[in-house]
């Protein structure tokens, strides 16, 4: 092996091993699920440009160039110097992004390491087995990374999709013989996990109360916190139901069959997977009809959508609702007076007749919604007035939900990087304009809104105008929506397209005390790690 070809295997291997690790985390960031994968693909410029970048091409390019070359190899020194080059030139790009902690990588589980060892191991025996040019070959094995990453991923579905069913039959079996555990089942397409959060929070002053932790709402998540939570002198069990097609929230329901329900919401979240908004209300649906004779099911009145589920449900049923003025004399549960600050809200809750004042640390107007079924359960259930008016002053949001965080240069950062939804961004943004000062929203646009994908962000551009002074996208999905939405608003807000290493120094640069940055969704995470 020549001494040229020696550096260039190296690079290639480094190039190698950080595209086994890219893909490996792009699977666990989709739950491993083709649908979600495909939708990425199908939806968002990453994902497209994944296959259809400049460099990408310009490997398929490199490759078929081999066929005249090996028919003619007069060129042959020519090609093997520009394959040789190019891989050397991403091997000093791997280094570099390694000195600036720039790698993409998973979070590494058992299961990644697992698949991102074998992927790297299995690549590696067939790079070093070339059956022809050895730089056409490394080519080609460049081209093989997702595929070869792909079908350990498949074939890692098998033995785990054996362990999931035998802990999830344990779990079946378990909530079978503790049916003492009155089980509480949250769903909805957002909202879910604070609603949880919260319930659970309030009816543990009263209760012995386990919950599902964050949202952890799959079927083998909540199996496993059922086998290492649930125990005899457990009285509550709240499960958050997440689902992404029809039939998930049925095979969750089978696992701890509850007694009550909580829909926080139906909407177009996710409806790339859905197929369609009838399909969401479907699936919510399967949750209600799990529910026995004697069950009762909460829906959340100021979703929209949720009357054809409330039509649809046949049993006890009720609404809880916030109103901007006054409450119908025959609410069940509802609130009115609502006044938010930048340190938390009032507001006065009407309950079975009875209506009390409550103060809670939370931000944000929408929280009153997540807030009211954790009010009406324990008020259900038997909870004093006064220990659920003190529940609710001491509630804390979950991780990530709209937290509050110094920043540099005395800023105030909301935190709201656990998960972003149209409603969710809207409300956050609503929340923007009770600061005085300068209004910044460092926003990654949404996926899996399907065909609704364009008019929510344009929404989001029209909201961002009313309620921020700039707004920082972390990449181009959907940017010329956003901008037209704000412009449509004719506000004077300033957008911008940035890296976060950009847009973290911008707002170092440009902000003072007094000043607020909302981080939304997930990417926005990195643009606040570098301003704490």
């Amino acid at each position: 092996m020549t001494t040229f070809f020696s550096i260039i295997f190296f690079s290639f291997i480094l190039w190698i091993i950080r595209n086994v690790l890219f893909w490996v985390g792009l699977w666990q960031d989709k739950e491993y699920r083709m649908d979600r994968l495909v939708v990425h693909f199908r939806e968002t410029l990453q994902g497209k440009r994944i296959f259809t970048s400049p460099v990408n091409l310009f490997k398929w390019v490199l490759l078929f160039l081999y066929i005249p070359v090996a028919f003619n190899d007069t060129f042959l020194l020519w090609y093997e110097l520009v394959v040789g080059v190019f891989f050397l030139m991403q091997g000093m790009f791997v280094l570099r992004d390694i000195f600036m902690h720039k790698i993409k990588r998973p979070v590494f589980t058992v299961k990644a390491l697992i698949i991102s060892f074998l992927s790297i191991v299995g690549i590696g025996a067939i790079t070093v087995s070339p059956l022809i040019n050895p730089f056409a070959w490394l080519l080609f094995v460049d081209r093989l990374v997702p595929v070869v990453v792909g079908l350990f991923v498949f074939f890692f579905f098998f033995p785990t999709e054996i362990q999931r069913d035998i802990v999830i039959r344990r779990a079946t079996k378990k909530m079978q013989e503790y049916k003492h555990v009155l089980v509480i089942a949250v769903s909805g397409s957002y909202g879910k996990t604070s609603t949880k959060e919260y319930i659970a929070q309030v009816l543990g002053r009263k209760f012995s109360v386990v919950k599902t932790p964050l949202s952890n709402n799959t079927p083998i998540g909540v199996a496993k916190t059922i086998l290492e939570k649930i125990e005899e002198h457990t009285e509550v069990f709240v499960v958050e139901m997440g689902a992404y097609k029809r039939g998930e929230i049925a095979e969750l329901t089978r696992i701890v069959r509850p007694t009550i329900s909580v829909t926080t919401s139906i909407s177009d979240q996710h409806i790339s997977l859905y197929g369609s908004l009838d399909n969401v209300i479907k699936s919510e649906y399967e949750l209600i009809e799990a529910l026995p004779r004697n069950g009762l099911s909460l829906f959340n009145g100021n979703s929209d959508l949720m009357d054809r589920l409330y039509e649809k449900t046949k049993g006890k049923k009720t609404y809880y609702k916030w109103y901007h003025h006054g409450v119908p004399k025959n609410a069940t549960i509802a609130a009115s007076n609502v006044l938010p600050s930048i340190d938390g809200i009032t507001f006065d809750v009407s309950v079975k007749g009875e209506t009390f004042h409550c103060f809670s640390p939370l931000l944000g107007i929408h929280v009153v919604e997540n807030i009211l079924p954790a009010v009406f359960l324990a008020k259900h259930l038997g909870t004093k007035t006064q220990e659920i008016v003190k529940a609710v002053s001491v509630l804390q949001p979950p991780p990530q939900t709209m937290v509050k965080r110094e920043l540099q240069n005395n800023v105030t950062g909301i935190d709201d990087t656990f998960n972003a939804s149209p409603e969710s961004v809207f409300s956050a943004m609503d929340y923007l304009q009770l600061y005085k000062k300068k209004r910044i929203c460092v926003l990654g646009p949404l996926t899996e809104l399907g065909k609704h994908a364009k008019e929510r962000h344009f929404q989001i551009g029209q909201k961002a105008a009313q309620c921020c002074d700039y707004l920082f996208l972390l990449n181009k999905n959907f940017s010329d929506d956003i901008i037209l939405g704000a412009k449509h608003k004719n506000k004077n807000c300033y957008i911008e397209i940035e890296r976060p290493e950009k847009i973290a120094e911008i707002c170092r640069k440009g902000t003072k005390k007094g000043d607020v940055i909302l981080f939304e969704g997930k990417e926005a995470k990195m643009v606040m790690k570098k301003l704490l």
